[in-house]
């Protein structure tokens, strides 16, 4: 079996996946980290075909049992992954749900799910699956303020608080009953508790302040509220600079609370957050600015949340921006289409609701076109390719071999020369692209020596050593009267522990260059010597833990090199394609046909095997890496496969 182009492209396309992660790392300074660079997202779109009862989806929530809810504007649908259970109002059910335009679903801390609506607010009962509902009843002052529920809350201290379009509740569950905090603005611009239904202000988001046990809100006045329970009084927040504060933030519809202590806020057109210790406030952006004419609106939602890798989401109805991503970290905002292809029609990016269940998927609830549902983990591959207009790409599409530095550069060789790239700017340069003999000719592997130098083994004028640090470059082992690697492709590099360059080649057997001295040794076949190389097709070269050479070949199986004798001794298999040694030491040998084996170096003998038949995508294995969490990736001539050698499964 020949080591084709096709297989070094795809070994290159393994270490690129696990080099270049979707979401690259930098660090905030509480250590907590935080993604910077986003590939575009791909979404996968939930819709009426798949059972939900509209469109337009208004909030979203996963309970503790893992379901999902989307409420929309007419009715509630519990999803499972697979199929949808909606739930509407029927008036011959007196236990059925009171309206069909959902607001905001909530789950409290005894893992009852409450839901609120346009007509009143719900309590699920998972057992017969029926609701209870509360409604606003004008001869029971214990009944809730009104039937429009636009914000659910429970506090530190198991409060239960529920805002509506007329004012703030506080609801005691033992005993269902409501107590109403109604709110009128005064000249001062204070606003008072009130006893009776005189000003109706209508709660939109509520939140708490850690520093004390006031009630944050965001309501229908401008700026954020804040409600003293003791004196049962609500008063604006008191900012580090409270004239810039009141000049920049509107009504406020969506809080959320960062991992760093953040209080975020957004408008229906902007995003500021406010650290709750210092009081300092900051806008980083508003969409308001230069319009007019824009009214705030309790139907125009926007909603803001933190990711699992500390980034701040944000999705406007008003806007139709789309998804919007910003690194609290360095400021960079990233701005995503729901609909890439159909970005002209700005009403196809309205968002209501964004929410991340407890796996990481993003989930947007949309206006009109369902919901998208983006697997961050499942479209984790980004597809690199050069564009005419960009000089700061790749220089090709196709990419031989690939090689990570530590100095957080990665090096791709193509047909057009060799690529650096920088994952901390983000930046491209390109090199070698006026040698013709390597744009010429292949790439096969990539080496980074002790020294910090780049080596580039060739399909047809020999070796290259690459200075990263000058960009200087020279080709080795070229000289055609003495030993040579002209016109000998060079299928694998390695570098030992002594400093040696081992270099296996496509039919030529195996050299080891002293790059001190410039002595070549060069080992290949002899029928008639059985302490030989037993096939002279190296494509793979391996130093264990003890420091033992171990060096792959087609046809001739496995080869285990004795320093002191310079003789080989055949050590199993057939065809084998790649060996790995994984953080455990476990030796991994990728064999044609039999598939992956753990083998055991001491006695010579294959203790565990994967095959196609255990869920793997193929037995021709060309590559093989571990990722930091101890999984080990293969790439086949049929796609990528995952093992968990720990847990035994495939993933």
């Amino acid at each position: 079996m020949k080591y084709s182009t096709r297989y070094c492209t795809l070994l290159a396309f393994l270490l690129l996946i696990l080099s270049h992660q979707t979401f690259p790392q930098t660090h905030n300074n509480t250590g907590q980290k935080i993604y910077s660079q986003f590939s575009p997202p791909v979404f996968e779109t939930i819709s009426i075909e798949d059972g939900l009862p509209e469109n337009s989806v208004t909030c979203i929530l996963q309970d503790y049992l893992g379901y999902m809810w989307f409420g929309t504007q007419n009715g509630l649908a519990k999803y499972d992954g697979y199929s949808m259970t909606v739930y509407k109002p029927d008036k011959a059910n007196n236990k059925s749900i009171s309206g069909g335009i959902i607001i905001c679903p909530f789950e409290d801390n005894n893992k009852t799910l409450w839901v609120g609506t346009l007509n009143g607010l719900n309590r699920f009962n998972r057992e017969d699956e029926s609701f209870k509902s509360y409604k606003f009843n004008p001869n029971d002052t214990n009944s809730i303020s009104s039937d429009f529920v636009h914000a659910i809350y429970e506090d530190r201290f198991g409060r239960f608080w529920i805002g509506t379009q007329s004012g703030l509740n506080l609801f005691n569950r033992e005993i269902e009953k409501f107590t109403r905090f109604y709110f009128i603005e005064s000249k001062s611009k204070a606003v008072s508790y009130i006893n009776d239904n005189q000003f109706s202000l209508g709660i939109a988001a509520i939140t708490e302040d850690p520093m004390s046990e006031d009630i944050l809100l965001g309501t229908g006045l401008e700026g954020l509220w804040r409600f003293n329970i003791n004196e049962k009084q609500i008063s604006k927040f008191e900012f580090k600079d409270p004239a810039y504060v009141n000049k920049k933030l509107g009504c406020i519809k969506n809080f959320c609370k960062s991992r760093d202590g953040k209080l975020w806020m957004t408008t229906i057109n902007s995003l500021s957050s406010l650290d709750l210790v210092t009081k300092e406030f900051k806008v980083y952006f508003d969409f308001s600015i230069n319009k007019k004419g824009n009214p705030e609106q309790i139907f125009l939602s926007s909603s803001v949340i933190e990711d699992q890798y500390g980034n701040i989401a944000v999705g406007f109805f008003a806007e139709e921006k789309g998804l919007i991503y910003l690194n609290p970290n360095t400021g960079e905002i990233n701005n995503f289409e729901l609909i890439p292809n159909k970005s002209q029609n700005t009403w196809l990016n309205k968002i209501h609701f964004l929410y991340e269940d407890r796996s990481g998927i993003m989930w947007i609830g949309t206006w009109s076109t369902g919901v998208k549902k983006w697997e961050r983990y499942e479209n984790k591959f980004t597809v690199l390719q050069p564009t005419s207009a960009n000089m700061n790409d790749l220089s090709s599409p196709v990419v031989y071999s690939l090689i990570c530095d530590p100095n957080g550069y990665t090096w791709y060789c193509t047909p057009k020369g060799l690529d650096r790239y920088d994952q901390r700017i983000h930046r491209y340069t390109h090199y070698l692209g006026d040698e013709k003999c390597v744009t010429d000719f292949m790439v096969y592997a990539t080496m980074i020596d002790h020294s910090g130098n780049l080596w580039l083994g060739t399909s047809n004028c020999g070796l290259v050593k690459f200075n990263p640090q000058n960009s200087t470059y020279r080709f080795y082992l070229n000289n055609p009267n003495k030993l040579n690697l002209i016109d000998k492709t060079v299928l694998c590099l390695l570098q030992d522990h002594l400093g040696y360059i081992w270099i296996g080649t496509l039919g030529f057997g195996i050299y080891k260059y002293d790059p001190k001295n410039g002595h070549l040794d060069q080992y290949k076949n002899d029928p008639d010597d059985s302490l030989s190389l037993s096939q002279n097709e190296v494509g793979s070269i391996l130093e264990d833990h003890n420091g033992n050479l171990w060096v792959g070949t087609n046809s001739g199986g496995l080869n285990k090199f004795n320093r002191e004798t310079g003789k080989f001794s055949y050590a199993g298999f057939y065809n084998c394609l790649s060996l790995y040694e994984d953080s455990e030491n476990r030796f991994w040998v990728a064999e044609y046909l039999t598939g992956l084996n753990l083998f055991d170096t001491e006695k010579l003998k294959v203790i565990d095997n994967y095959s196609k038949d255990d869920g793997l995508a193929s037995n021709t294995f060309m590559g093989v890496l571990e990722d930091n969490n101890k999984n080990l990736w293969f790439v086949s001539d049929a796609g990528i496969s995952r093992v968990n050698p720990e847990r035994l499964k495939i993933l």
